[in-house]
């Protein structure tokens, strides 16, 4: 595995487990005021878009890998 897809690889698996820690802790977490719900809701999805870029960078890594070792 190359340099890229490690480091690719362990942002995504660090910004998955961020955005699952927070989806579990708001799921287990008691009813909260309009506003506590719009805060949890904002986090959850920057955490989610932030865990879909991750994922994008990690595909665009393996694919120029392979593309690398297609010309080696």
């Amino acid at each position: 595995m190359s340099e890229a897809v490690e480091k690719a690889q362990a942002a995504y698996d660090a910004a998955d487990r961020e955005y699952m820690s927070a989806a579990w802790s708001n799921a287990n977490s008691g009813d909260g005021s309009g506003a506590q719900e719009a805060r949890r809701e904002s986090l959850l999805e920057s955490l989610r878009d932030a865990r879909d870029r991750c994922k994008s960078q990690l595909e665009e890594a393996k694919h120029q890998a392979a593309a690398d070792g297609d010309q080696a």
